[in-house]
């Protein structure tokens, strides 16, 4: 789902949430403070949703805090946190990426008690869209399970679907010899996988992706940060019509696949999240 930024005052924000029985609870939200780490490790209700792409950054919501206060990080890694008198009720946080800077829902964590979450939630997501666009952002962009109360909740706040996807687990796999060996990636290759993308991808999904080229460049040097990347293709006839982009954190590692629809030794087009 995406949704465009708004651009408004950078101040906090005022909503309501009510249980059942009626009654209102106001409460406020702004940006991530050092007050607000401590009590990270009490939200009861944690959602990761950037998956798959979360489990390669951990699951801890401090490391999340710290991340968004850090004056070197914190423009990668934005964080808000909803609050009533002393208590936080709930926090979200993004991932920016490059080069355009776009940021990418990564966690959702409430402690709400008998109040409703939904209208937390809605109270935490416009805040964000706000302050994305006071940061020049130019789209939000989040992964939400499908038929779920989330999905709900954000189409009801102008979130739009551009397309679905489907994550698979694999866990002690073992290499199959009968298929195509892919080489490493180089950088020359990086123009041929872009024109494979756009052979693969529906043009509705790369108008709202808008990727270039370099998304799919890969390191050069020694690997000297976390999560690796790395990148692997297949050729035929001198053309490549097969590609994978690897993301590794120790022993996890998430697989983007593009094989093109009219390969020989391809019978169906398959793409895993992107990162």
């Amino acid at each position: 789902m995406t949704q465009p930024s708004a651009s408004v005052p950078e101040n906090e924000a005022p909503k309501r949430s009510e249980p059942a029985d009626g009654t209102l609870l106001t409460v406020s939200v702004s940006p991530m403070r050092l007050s607000d780490l401590p009590m990270l490790r009490s939200f009861p209700v944690v959602h990761r949703l950037d998956q798959p792409d979360a489990s390669l950054r951990g699951s801890s919501l401090v490391l999340s805090g710290v991340r968004s206060i850090v004056p070197r990080k914190k423009r990668r890694a934005p964080a808000f946190v909803a609050r009533t008198g002393g208590h936080r009720l709930g926090m979200v946080s993004f991932t920016a990426s490059q080069p355009d800077g776009r940021w990418s829902l990564d966690t959702l964590a409430t402690a709400t008690g008998v109040y409703a979450a939904e209208p937390l939630w809605n109270a935490l997501m416009q805040y964000a869209v706000q302050q994305a666009g006071l940061r020049g952002v130019r789209m939000l962009f989040a992964r939400i399970p499908v038929q779920s109360a989330l999905e709900v909740a954000f189409r009801h706040d102008g979130w739009s679907q551009f397309a679905t996807e489907t994550i698979f687990v694999g866990r002690d796999l073992r290499p199959n010899l009968s298929v195509p060996i892919p080489r490493p990636m180089d950088v020359h290759d990086t123009w041929s996988v872009y024109q494979l993308y756009c052979a693969t991808v529906p043009r509705e999904v790369q108008q709202v992706e808008a990727w270039t080229s370099r998304h799919w460049e890969v390191p050069t040097g020694p690997a000297v940060s976390q999560p690796r990347l790395t990148g692997w293709v297949i050729e035929e006839g001198g053309e490549i019509v097969g590609h994978a982009r690897v993301r590794s954190s120790g022993q996890r590692h998430v697989v983007e696949f593009l094989i093109h629809p009219v390969s020989t030794r391809a019978h169906q087009t398959s793409k895993t999240p992107h990162s």
